[in-house]
């Protein structure tokens, strides 16, 4: 859980910072469900979303690269859409302890 909780931090820390510009139609979504033998966390929100042209896959950014080790630690994997919405899905396995 504590993996989880840090990603879910840094994803709503992003928002704030770089996402918001003082719009009355700001929004954040977050869901997590089971699918299958996995669960699915989606991160989604209105900003403007990564640069066109970068990939968050090789971003730099300190943050991203969190998101994306904090994710390995849960054996599972991030996608990242721009389209409809900036929206991080994550996927990953339920872990016995």
């Amino acid at each position: 859980m504590i993996p989880l909780g840090l990603i879910l931090n840094e994803l709503l820390t992003n928002s704030y910072k770089y996402a918001f510009r003082d719009n009355a139609s700001e929004w954040i979504g977050i869901n997590i469900f089971k699918e299958g033998t996995a669960y699915v966390l989606t991160y989604s929100d209105s900003g403007p979303g990564v640069p066109e042209g970068i990939n968050h896959l090789e971003s730099e950014s300190l943050g991203v690269e969190l998101i994306h080790m904090l994710t390995e630690q849960l054996n599972g994997d991030v996608r990242y859409s721009g389209e409809s919405s900036n929206t991080y899905k994550i996927n990953f396995e339920k872990i016995d302890n």
